[in-house]
């Protein structure tokens, strides 16, 4: 007959070590890895959002000189973007009725610590025009490269406008 043996054995110099979870240390530099890559993740978004906001206002004045273009084209009538302040613009279309520009739409704000260079406000001012044949005009003297500079927390963008309707922003 055979015996069962209950209970446990000892072989000697062989240590048995019954796990039952982590140690105390294991856990502790599992958290400091952890931690350190979360700490590491918002720090380096930190500073996107300040330059989303730059690149999303150069974009949407981009748009706006796009869109003033194509208007142009389809309604055979000038637009032109007004840019008011350092800080504010607005499309206009040319009417022939009244001989002045009205407002298309709504007045636009750049994001607050956002806005033009001194230089670009006096280039831009009202001195775009796009006209029915699809092209840009520059009035006063101004220029379109760059057309304006917008600054904020220490970052620029440039947008340039070549009067063949052309418009492009770049990281300066």
């Amino acid at each position: 007959m055979i015996k069962k043996y209950k209970g446990t054995f000892k072989l000697k110099g062989v240590r048995v070590v019954n796990h039952r979870g982590f140690s105390m240390i294991e856990l502790l530099i599992t958290m400091v890895v952890i931690i350190g890559l979360i700490s590491g993740t918002i720090l380096s978004l930190g500073g996107l959002q300040d330059k989303d906001e730059l690149d999303q206002a150069a974009t949407q004045i981009s748009n706006d000189l796009l869109f003033i273009r194509s208007k142009s084209v389809s309604s055979i009538t000038e637009y032109r973007v007004n840019f008011t302040s350092e800080t504010e613009w607005q499309v206009e279309f040319y009417d022939d009725a009244t001989s002045t520009w009205t407002l298309q739409g709504t007045v636009r704000s750049l994001p607050s610590g956002i806005e033009l260079t001194d230089e670009s406000l006096v280039n831009v001012g009202s001195n775009l025009v796009a006209t029915p044949r699809g092209i840009f005009e520059f009035q006063n003297g101004a220029d379109g490269d760059p057309f304006l500079i917008l600054e904020g927390n220490s970052k620029n963008i440039s947008i340039s406008v070549d009067s063949g309707g052309t418009v492009e922003k770049k990281k300066i």
